[in-house]
């Protein structure tokens, strides 16, 4: 199972995490122990120390944390996309995600603002990739 970015994305269990874009879910570890969900993935809960976390299912809704807008790509693959625009987006369920955002111009960014997510394949990458658009 490999990825781009020199195997970035395969450590610790995020194969799972890739393994349930590829069939457009969106997955994020949940403590059995403090109930709180976790991302990036960890060996051991950061709030409770325990051991048992569980892949779940999240409802892929979200509000935008902040925001940058790429108006120079920094990789030829990126060329035909500027500007565009990525995104921390903070789930319903209390974790962030590093984003692309899409079918959102970027002058409609706004912080706060209600996403969901989608979707898509990114330049240069194979399989399917978490990102949001306006919810």
């Amino acid at each position: 199972y490999e990825r781009g970015l020199a195997g970035g994305r395969n450590t610790l269990d995020a194969r799972q995490f890739w393994s349930a874009a590829a069939v457009e879910e969106l997955i994020i570890q949940h403590c059995g122990g403090c109930e709180r969900y976790i991302f990036p993935p960890q060996e051991l809960c950061p709030h409770c120390w325990a051991e048992d976390l569980v892949w779940t299912e999240v409802s892929g809704e979200g509000t935008v944390h902040s925001y940058s807008t790429i108006h120079v790509p920094l990789h030829d693959a990126w060329a035909d996309r500027v500007p565009y625009t990525v995104a921390f987006v903070l789930l319903e369920e209390g974790v962030f995600l590093l984003t692309a955002l899409l079918d959102c111009p970027p002058d409609s960014v706004s912080i706060d603002m209600p996403v969901e997510v989608t979707f898509a394949e990114l330049p240069e990458e194979t399989g399917l990739f978490p990102c949001f658009r306006p919810g």
